[in-house]
């Protein structure tokens, strides 16, 4: 799959979240990585480039309210693509992957816990 296709899986992913999940990511950045970077891998506390799938870094909203003051450097989601299409085997599973990856990372975004996630099976 290419990149802009991938990409297209991620923005359709979030265009069907509800509309009152997506007013809260509009200070949010979705980026797509081919891998990782080493200081990606640092933060996520991972050590192999293909088994970190996503990464959400900001502050969380149950941190810092629904409020947010604008000007600040907005969170980021990265999306990594070798490693989920590495993990699955047809168009459709990248699809459905990289959904559950975009869905999780946005779960971070509002404050849920890996944990968590796992019991919601959005891991």
């Amino acid at each position: 799959m290419d990149l802009t296709e991938f990409e297209e899986l991620i923005m359709q992913a979030l265009e069907e979240l509800p509309d009152e999940l997506r007013q809260p990511l509009r200070n949010l950045e979705i980026e797509v990585h081919d891998l990782p970077s080493r200081d990606d891998l640092e933060r996520a506390r991972a050590g192999d480039p293909m088994e970190l799938l996503g990464l959400y870094s900001g502050v969380p909203l149950t941190q810092v309210g629904r409020d947010r003051i604008t000007g600040l450097v907005p969170d980021m989601i990265k999306i990594y693509k070798r490693p989920i299409e590495a993990i699955c085997n047809t168009p459709v599973e990248i699809k459905q992957k990289a959904r559950k990856v975009i869905l999780h990372e946005v779960g971070h975004r509002f404050g849920i816990t890996d944990e968590r996630l796992r019991e919601l099976d959005m891991y």
